[in-house]
């Protein structure tokens, strides 16, 4: 089934984008994290987290969601980055791109990707981040095909868990 539109989130949307983010993170980083910090993402846990990020309505927080008839199947969330080395910038940060296993190969990530950088760049940002994780190879090799460049860069990532990720950058 083809994805029916690529849309901002709302807070009915809270519980499809936890699922998303869970079943994602379990797919997408089995055998790079351990098994236990896997299960213990749980839908409660991303439930809250996103539940509470979509009621706070940001104007600089913006997540979408790919419709897929009535399911969320996956989403991406993005804001002004923080990173201290790019404080002075105007650079905006991809923080999330997570789709469901079950949506891989269908065109969604990329449309997801589109429509942020769309919005960013409408936003007057000038160039995007996202930092992966260095052994994510999957994600490093979507990210390269869709205009994405490592900038060099490389710092353990900020979760509860030591793995190194890389920061790419493009234009919006």
């Amino acid at each position: 089934m083809p994805f029916v539109e690529i849309r901002r989130a709302n807070a009915e949307d809270a519980s499809g984008i936890a699922r998303a983010h869970v079943e994602s993170w379990r797919a997408a980083y089995k055998g790079i994290v351990s098994d236990e910090l896997l299960a213990a993402r749980d839908m409660d846990d991303r439930l809250a987290t996103w539940s509470a990020q979509l009621e706070r309505d940001e104007p600089n927080a913006r997540v979408y969601v790919v419709d897929f008839d009535g399911e969320v199947g996956g989403f991406a969330f993005s804001q002004p980055c923080g990173d201290e080395d790019l404080a002075a910038e105007q650079v905006a940060e991809l923080t999330a791109l997570y789709l469901r296993p079950a949506y891989f190969g269908r065109g969604a990530g990329t449309a997801l990707a589109d429509a942020a950088l769309r919005d960013l760049r409408e936003a007057g940002f000038d160039e995007v981040v996202l930092w992966v994780l260095e052994e994510n190879v999957g994600a490093r090799r979507f990210y390269e095909r869709t205009g994405w460049k490592w900038d060099g860069t490389r710092a353990p990532c900020y979760r509860a868990f030591a793995a190194p990720a890389l920061r790419y950058r493009r234009g919006p």
